[in-house]
């Protein structure tokens, strides 16, 4: 049995793409192709011969009357090819017992198609993205992990990951122009809730054909980490080397991470995280706002986190990392809502 990771995700790589791929109702294909990815832990698409792996097994169904010529399919079409490409597979129809259900497979080690009968609910709490559809009604997609609730890494409600080739994430506009990721590997986060509003009405679990075990090192630590962490006091502090969505990251002594350009930041200013300011710890993680400061639109979007006695901004525009004038901004908002802090 492949248990799931700490994030709730499966272990072994998990390859994410577009549905749109010449034709405009494969998402069933689309999901198989991804299943069938992971349970063999290598990409079933032909880059040499340009096809993804939604066009293997869209061209696959079709040549035996299991899809229609839009890439259209249901369940059972896609069990029988998932059975013929020598998978096996677990069915299930109707919603009541749905997420305990979809759990267990997944502790199983199987990924699980789902057909949500009201896919244009689905909202990905990662990127903030719709679907790239409208009024889209019956749609599968692939869920790839599960998440109990809110902990040090996410303060997100229960959910599911999943690879689904019709969000906004996975077909991203790109200056100004609507792109098509093809064998990437960012995942969407559905809550609970939002799956269950979807109306669930159908699903398959995949299992892999090879085994899958989970990673047991973590990425090679960038050197500015490893020297932040070679400080003495740092280190007494409970801050450590860890990963947060897959990436490197520092953990501090609460389990809270911070990664990318923060975490380098923070790497090269470790006087504000010892001595006098050893209680200056994240308050959660970072997180993406479309107005870093809402009294000074000039920084535009990016990312802030917030630690106790300081806020850390990303402005995406000037691209650049700095302190925010955390006074400043807390005097603006209390002249704002008339209420002293």
């Amino acid at each position: 049995m492949v248990m799931l990771l700490p994030s709730g995700a499966l272990p072994g790589v998990i390859w994410v793409e577009s549905e749109f791929d010449g034709q405009f109702a494969t998402c069933g294909p689309n999901s198989l192709g991804m299943a069938e990815s992971y349970g063999l832990q290598r990409y079933i698409g032909s880059p040499v011969a340009g096809q993804t792996a939604t066009t293997v097994i869209y061209n696959r169904m079709r040549a035996t009357g299991r899809a229609d010529p839009g890439g259209a399919s249901n369940m059972g079409g896609l069990e029988a090819q998932a059975n013929a490409d020598g998978f096996k597979t677990a069915r299930r129809n109707g919603s009541a017992g749905w997420k305990d259900w979809t759990i267990a497979r997944l502790n199983e080690g199987a990924t699980v198609l789902v057909e949500p009968s009201k896919g244009q609910v689905l909202h990905d709490l990662v990127s903030g993205q719709g679907m790239d559809a409208t009024n889209l009604a019956y749609h599968f997609n692939l869920i790839v992990g599960y998440k109990a609730g809110p902990n040090a890494a996410q303060n997100w409600p229960e959910g599911f990951w999943a690879a689904d080739g019709d969000n906004g994430a996975t077909n991203p506009v790109v200056n100004g122009h609507r792109t098509r990721v093809r064998g990437g590997h960012n995942l969407q986060y559905y809550t609970v809730a939002n799956y269950a509003a979807s109306a669930p009405i159908a699903f398959m679990a995949v299992y892999p054909k090879v085994t899958i075990t989970p990673p047991n090192t973590l990425p090679a630590m960038p050197a500015e980490y490893a020297a932040f962490l070679a400080d003495p006091e740092i280190k007494a502090l409970g801050w450590k080397y860890g990963t947060y969505k897959g990436e490197p990251a520092l953990i501090d002594g609460n389990g809270t991470p911070t990664y990318r350009g923060m975490a380098l930041w923070v790497a090269a200013h470790p006087q504000y995280y010892k001595g006098d300011f050893a209680d200056n710890l994240a308050e959660g993680p970072e997180e993406n706002r479309a107005q870093v400061e809402t009294w000074n639109a000039v920084h535009g979007d990016g990312a802030v986190q917030t630690y106790r006695r300081m806020r850390l901004v990303y402005s995406r525009p000037e691209n650049r990392i700095y302190v925010m004038w955390i006074g400043s901004a807390l005097v603006a908002l209390e002249k704002k809502t008339g209420v002293a802090a």
